[in-house]
């Protein structure tokens, strides 16, 4: 996947839970609307906040630590962080796919609605390790 496509997903995905956030805003009449409100900022900041932090913080911090460590160590800690976002991007599957189940079996159908949440996750993730990957060792 290239960047480029990570971020015309990163897009699209960010209009659906747009979208989303306002079919609960509107028309989600069982929770308070202070809660429905409440729950759509969460949704978004999540959403936004996780695959900026990942897409962003972690090439700044292998940036640093190819700059303040000897080559060794660099090369352990490109094989750490690699490993740290696939871990992410296996998380985010389970998260993806225990939100899913929990939602159909309880009957709890509020819970899809942060659905892009993992997404923005994995996205981030792998924004981030293209990112990485760019960093000449």
């Amino acid at each position: 996947m290239t960047e480029l496509r990570v971020k015309h997903l990163f897009r699209s995905f960010a209009i659906v839970n747009f979208f989303i956030s306002i079919v609960l805003l509107l028309f989600y009449q069982t929770l308070d609307i202070s809660e429905r409100i409440s729950m759509a900022v969460v949704i978004n900041l999540g959403y936004f906040m996780f695959y900026f932090f990942l897409s962003r913080l972690l090439p700044l911090q292998f940036k640093w630590i190819k700059n303040n460590s000897k080559l060794f160590i660099f090369q352990v800690h490109r094989k750490m962080m690699m490993l740290f976002i696939i871990c992410l991007k296996l998380i985010a599957f389970l998260f993806l796919l225990g939100l899913i189940v929990i939602s159909i079996v309880k009957r709890e159908y509020e819970g899809l609605f942060a659905l892009c949440v993992p997404v923005g996750i994995y996205l981030g993730a792998t924004l981030g390790r293209l990112r990485i990957l760019e960093i000449k060792s």
